[in-house]
């Protein structure tokens, strides 16, 4: 699994469910890709940011402060973004507005992909704070690449001299500035003993009907790609 060509870290899977942990530094639009198998799985995907800021941090009784919000990633949103602010330390600071707040950003008020707001904060006694800022977006699949079933002689998905073991590898690494790729470790692969290995196949067709080449393994020198090929990374044993 990766977004924006950046693999994810894998958590936890089941049979219907894959949880990760979206480790991605872009902000913004990017596309989500999920790999399992014979099936490929593409759709749009926002990853928010949000920063919480305040010119003072120790306030005393009745000093006051302003708490600025920023959420960034917003580009382009069509419907509201929740967002959420709650004061974990009421008996240090009053947040104006009420301790816990609920708020929609509609895209009437994003302007270069960037929403900020200000609650005025009075301080009830001196110590430290916490205030904490959720924001959550929806996502959309776009594009999906399923098994494709018909006529004709049918393949194994197991690649030659291979066992898929059901666990997931990332997308391809694509070295930047270059056209090289490889295959990097999985923790999920890892944990069911087996190892993410780079295979290609011709273009036109998903891997399942047709047999992958054997290209690489995880952790090799990326090797450069050749065109009319698709390059994709595989658990096995």
């Amino acid at each position: 699994m990766s977004v924006g060509g950046e693999d994810l870290e894998m958590l936890a899977e089941s049979p219907r469910k894959i949880v990760a942990r979206n480790t991605s530094k872009q902000v913004g639009l990017s596309e989500l890709e999920v790999n399992e198998r014979d099936q490929t799985a593409r759709g749009e995907f926002r990853t928010l940011g949000i920063k919480l800021s305040a010119p003072k941090l120790d306030l005393l009784r009745g000093e006051q402060t302003t708490l600025i919000v920023t959420v960034t990633g917003l580009e382009g949103i069509k419907e509201v973004v929740p967002l959420e602010l709650e004061n974990k330390s009421s008996s240090v600071i009053q947040m104006a507005g009420g301790e816990v707040q609920r708020i929609n950003i509609s895209p009437s008020q994003v302007q270069g992909g960037t929403y900020t707001t200000e609650r005025p904060l009075t301080g009830v006694q001196r110590g430290a704070f916490t205030i904490i800022g959720t924001v959550t977006g929806g996502r959309r699949i776009i594009e999906q690449t399923p098994k494709i079933a018909g006529g004709g002689p049918q393949v194994s998905n197991n690649p030659p001299g291979y066992t898929l073991c059901g666990a997931i590898c990332g997308s391809p690494r694509v070295e930047q500035g270059t056209s090289k790729v490889s295959c990097r470790p999985s923790s999920t692969c890892t944990q069911a003993g087996c190892r993410c290995r780079l295979f290609r196949h011709k273009k036109g067709a998903p891997p399942a009907g047709k047999s992958l080449e054997d290209v690489a393994d995880q952790g090799a020198d990326p090797v450069d790609q050749e065109a009319g090929f698709t390059y994709v990374c595989r658990c096995v044993k």
